[in-house]
This record gives structure tokens, C-alpha cells and sequence, in this order.
């Protein structure tokens, strides 16, 4: 779900997420020194190793999960 054209920071995903869940409970526990402000993700390397594209947005896959998540036991 993390779109080929941009990087996300965790900041960024947590925010997705909870725009969606707000009560969503987003903890860090990233590894030590990372920085959750500039610790950017992103699928480039899938994209030119594998050629693969995403379906989605990152905000639309986190709909699309959270609305997958309301209708499925877990």
C-alpha cells in the first residue's frame, strides 16, 4: 500500500492510519537512533527489482484494511 511515487515516514503511516482509527493505540518502538520523523519507507526497491506496482494509495489501503479488519474476526 505505500504508493511508488513518495516515501512515508513513520510519523506519516501512523497519521494514515489514524485519520482512519482514530483510536488506533500507535506505539513506536523503532531501533535505537532511528528517527520516526525521517526514517522514510517506500517501495522503489520492489519497484525496480521485481517491477512491481501498488493498487493503492497508502491512505486507501489503509481504508481498504481497516474496513477488511471490521467485517473479519482476528
Amino acid at each position: 500500500v505505500i504508493d511508488g511515487t513518495d516515501t512515508f515516514a513513520q510519523y506519516a503511516i501512523a497519521a494514515a492510519v489514524q485519520a482512519v482509527l482514530p483510536a488506533a493505540g500507535i506505539v513506536n518502538q523503532g531501533s535505537e537512533g532511528a528517527d520516526p520523523h525521517h526514517a522514510p519507507m517506500g517501495i522503489r526497491a520492489a519497484q525496480g527489482v521485481l517491477g512491481w506496482q501498488p493498487k493503492w494509495s497508502l491512505a486507501a489501503g489503509v481504508q481498504a484494511y481497516a474496513e477488511w479488519l471490521k467485517e473479519h474476526e482476528f
